[in-house]
C-alpha cells in the first residue's frame, strides 16, 4: 500500500468469484492517451495468489471508452442477495458521498424479468411480480474536479516483514546489491531512516552487521532486522502518498 490508494473492493470481489462461482473476471481498460483498450480475461491461483490470464487482447477505437478513459471490471457472484441487497445500496451511497467525480449505477433484474428492470410474468394485479422486486439505483457524477495522482512512497520501516525486507533485497541491482551494506540499505529502502539513524540500528544487531552486504544476509539476519524494526520508534509515515478528496468534494458528495 506504498502509494496509499484505496480500492473498490475489486480484488475481494475477484476471489470471491473464484470461490462461489469460478468464472474468471473480465477486465477493460483504457488510458486517456491510447487509441486501444484492453481487454483481459483473468482468473486467480488463490492458493499461490498469482494471475492466471486467459485471454488479452487490444480492441480498436477504444471499444467500450471509444470517448474517453477507464476501467471496467465484470464479476459473477453468488450471494443472499435478500439479506445483502441493504448492504449493497448502502455502499454505493457512501462511495457516491466520497467520489462525485465518479458515476455509480446499480441494476437489480428479478428473475423472470426478461433480462431488463421492466417486464416479467402478469400477476393481475396490472403489474408484475418481477417488475417490483426489480429496481435501477443512480447516482451521477456531479463535478469533473479529481483529487490529484497519490505519489509512491517508501516503505515505512514499523509496517515492514520478513517477506518484505527479502523482497526489497531481490528487487535491487546485483552489483548495487553486492557492495550495499545493512545501514546503507535501511536508508535508501525505507522512509523517515536517515544514515545516522540506519547505523544506530545497525549497531544495535551487532558490529558485524554494519560491513555485511545485504546480498549475504541469513535468513536469522533478517528476523533480527524485521524485530528491532518492530521495535524502534520512527517519524510518522509521509502522508504525500495519499490523495484525499478534498473539501470541494466532500461538499458536493455531502449535498
Amino acid at each position: 500500500q506504498n502509494r496509499g490508494k484505496f480500492g473498490l473492493g475489486s480484488k475481494m470481489a475477484l476471489i470471491w468469484a473464484k470461490m462461489s462461482t469460478g468464472i474468471p473476471v473480465r477486465i477493460e481498460s483504457k488510458m486517456a492517451d491510447r487509441a486501444e483498450s484492453s481487454d483481459i480475461l483473468l482468473d486467480i491461483d488463490i492458493a499461490r495468489n498469482e494471475p492466471n490470464v486467459l485471454e488479452e487482447k487490444l480492441v480498436r477505437n477504444g471499444g467500450i471508452f471509444s470517448s474517453g478513459c477507464g476501467t471496467r471490471v465484470q464479476v459473477v457472484l453468488e450471494g443472499n442477495w435478500k439479506y445483502y441487497r441493504a448492504k449493497i445500496v448502502q455502499y454505493l451511497r457512501q462511495m457516491a458521498v466520497i467520489t462525485p467525480y465518479a458515476k455509480f449505477e446499480l441494476d437489480f433484474i428479478a428473475s423472470g424479468s426478461g433480462g431488463s428492470p421492466i417486464g416479467g410474468t402478469d400477476d393481475g394485479t396490472g403489474g408484475t411480480a418481477d417488475d417490483r422486486r426489480s429496481f435501477s439505483l443512480r447516482f451521477e457524477r456531479r463535478t469533473d474536479h479529481m483529487p490529484p495522482p497519490s505519489l509512491e512512497v517508501k516503505h515505512h520501516p514499523s509496517s515492514v516483514n520478513q517477506l518484505l525486507i527479502k523482497q526489497l533485497i531481490s528487487q535491487l541491482d546485483d552489483r548495487k546489491a553486492a557492495k550495499m551494506a545493512v545501514p546503507g540499505f535501511l536508508a535508501s529502502e525505507f522512509s523517515c531512516v536517515s544514515s545516522n539513524l540506519a547505523k544506530r540500528l545497525t549497531t544495535e544487531l551487532g558490529q558485524e552487521m554494519s560491513s555485511k552486504p545485504v546480498t549475504e544476509l541469513s535468513v536469522d539476519d533478517i528476523r533480527r532486522i524485521d524485530a528491532l524494526l518492530k521495535m524502534a520508534h520512527f517519524d510518522q509515515p509521509d502522508g504525500s502518498c495519499l490523495s484525499p478528496a478534498g473539501e470541494y468534494n466532500l461538499r458536493l458528495g455531502i449535498l
